[in-house]
């Protein structure tokens, strides 16, 4: 289980790389993130209804207490995937 937390922008994003190898599509999450982002960002309320309506519905049951693997069952994890997508979509 993921469970250490005093990181920095950087220290997140290599963690992320390892949750991402134990779920991979928390990297299909952040490819969404990253093509949304791209293609259209618009303003913060758009970003945010798009994370909330569309990618956490899927996140939530990747990462943290709902998570099917539960190497991912931590908050920390949780934490972790919730700090990544939410840098990338500025929310």
């Amino acid at each position: 289980m993921i469970s250490e937390l005093s990181l920095n922008t950087k220290d997140w994003t290599m963690i992320f790389k390892e949750l991402v190898k134990l779920e991979p599509r928390l990297g299909g999450l952040r490819d969404e993130a990253i093509k949304f982002m791209t293609n259209s960002p618009g303003p913060w309320h758009k970003r945010t209804k798009y994370w909330y309506h569309t990618l956490k519905l899927r996140f939530k049951h990747l990462v943290g207490f709902l998570a099917e693997n539960q190497e991912l069952g931590s908050c920390e994890a949780y934490d972790i995937g919730y700090q990544e997508l939410c840098v990338i979509l500025k929310v």
